[in-house]
């Protein structure tokens, strides 16, 4: 699933990608008693959070203070939305007389959402918190997915979208409730899994020289011992060529979050695989154990031409001595980055690809992904998993993991500058493994190529590496509200 591509752009320009995946089948996940962020299923209760709440015929836009202003008596408007704090609003329930009511504070000024009176037809502001019942909501389900109407509790008034639902700095007022589109909305928890702070597990430096860990990926062994795959090759802040990986990095542990990870010989390229004066880089290794056969397969990425890429696997019964990879498909322009799990009773690849599928162009990115009931053969033609087509960053590394009855997409993206935006993933949840949207984004991680698994104790962890990372990390995940 994760990986490090690079991309000639015109002469001799190139742009890194990354992938690799790993089985995170290893404990059952425990299971959840509160939800998180994307849209809210209908009827649940809220929680106490962070969120972003929208009307429902305009998603992409978010109840917002006018102008991000901090001060008391601020307008309340819609706003395209982006991640800023003056669109996110913490919300802490309060019962009284045995119904709940929520406080909703602006994350940017601290202030309470308010009606400024218990007339209909005036625009929603920001006050001061106070016990005042002008700042408190009650937030009902009127059916459909996930359609709330939110009254308040002085006034008795409905928050209204004033006009022309869709535009930007449409003002926000309260008024009898009439079940009018205008009066419905949709909520997004924010509250997305947290990272704690990161142990550095592995740094490797064979003959005193630093390498990097790029795309890779973890499997445990059913002798207990964790074993570790990644791209690897010498650091060199002027020489990032990505075709030039050849080999992928082996280390092993007794735990996962061992510190000082034991190194190995190399995975090599197969003598098949390379090709006098070619361009034959090998990416983003995953590795999945298959019970029926007693047989480790290890997906990865092998280089055909500079812009095509062939998704591969290999076989072994050890994990040190692999078979002669089995060539699958191509997809495109440097399809790459598989992470293979197996739902229900089909194993399905999720991995970085094109929208358009031209082996030419680099176009817009998708998370694709295909089934089999094989690992070796049968694999079926792509189908899109995740596409956000509002821009054409860089979708590396797709990893989705189940915990509880959730699935959670991890995408990284961004690209250059490497030290920076190459650390930028977002995570999204929903129940369908196979559909996820932009709109059920749960936030941000910053984690680069990050393998999201379970080690020893049931505890999740997320990984990271990548260029000038001196090796690899892992950090645990609050998956809790």
């Amino acid at each position: 699933m994760k990986k490090q591509l690079l991309i000639l752009l015109s002469a001799c320009m190139l742009v890194i990608f990354e992938g690799c995946k790993r089985d995170a089948n290893l404990q059952p996940a425990k299971q959840l008693d509160s939800k998180k962020a994307t849209l809210w299923e209908g009827g649940d209760p809220l929680v106490n959070g962070r969120w972003k709440f929208t009307q429902y015929q305009n998603p992409n836009k978010s109840v917002c203070v006018v102008g991000n202003a901090l001060s008391d008596g601020a307008g309340i408007h819609q706003w395209y939305y982006k991640p800023t704090n003056s669109q996110n609003w913490d919300l802490t329930k309060q019962t009284v007389g045995g119904i709940d009511y929520f406080k909703i504070v602006s994350v940017a000024s601290g202030k309470a959402l308010a009606a400024p009176g218990n007339s209909s037809g005036v625009q929603l502001v920001q006050k001061t918190v106070t016990a005042d019942d002008k700042q408190l909501w009650r937030i009902i389900y009127v059916g459909g997915y996930g359609l709330y109407y939110i009254t308040n509790k002085s006034s008795g008034l409905a928050i209204t979208l004033q006009s022309t639902p869709g535009a930007d700095g449409t003002t926000l007022i309260q008024a009898a409730y009439t079940a009018a589109g205008s009066q419905y909305f949709h909520f997004y928890n924010l509250t997305y899994p947290v990272l704690g702070a990161r142990i550095h597990i592995y740094n490797p430096q064979p003959g005193g020289q630093q390498y990097y860990i790029n795309d890779h990926c973890f499997i445990q062994h059913t002798n207990g011992i964790w074993h570790m795959f990644g791209i690897t090759r010498k650091w060199d802040t002027d020489d990032i060529d990505g075709g030039k990986e050849i080999s992928f990095a082996h280390a092993t542990a007794s735990t996962l979050d061992q510190i000082d990870w034991n190194p190995k010989a190399d995975i090599q390229r197969h003598p098949s695989e390379v090709t006098p004066g070619g361009w034959n880089p090998i990416w983003a290794p995953h590795v999945v154990y298959d019970a029926a056969t007693a047989k480790y397969y290890m997906f990865y990425s092998g280089g055909i031409s500079s812009h095509q890429m062939q998704m591969r696997v290999r076989t072994s019964t050890d994990l040190y001595n692999w078979s002669a990879p089995v060539n699958l498909f191509i997809d495109g322009y440097l399809a790459r980055d598989p992470r293979v799990m197996k739902i229900g009773s089909q194993w399905v690849m999720y991995y970085s690809a094109t929208a358009n599928g031209n082996a030419t162009d680099f176009g817009l990115n998708i998370v694709a992904y295909r089934t089999s009931a094989s690992l070796t053969s049968g694999w079926s033609g792509r189908k899109v998993a995740f596409s956000d087509y509002t821009n054409d960053y860089l979708t590396e590394s797709p990893y989705v993991a189940k915990v509880g009855s959730y699935y959670y997409l991890f995408r990284c993206w961004g690209g250059f500058p490497w030290e920076t935006k190459y650390e930028v993933t977002d995570v999204y949840r929903g129940t369908d493994p196979f559909n996820f949207t932009s709109f059920q984004k749960v936030g941000v991680i910053k984690a680069h190529a990050a393998e999201v698994l379970q080690g020893e104790g049931g505890q999740w962890w997320a990984s990271h590496c990548g260029l000038g990372k001196n090796g690899l990390y892992l950090a645990p995940i609050d998956w809790e509200p």
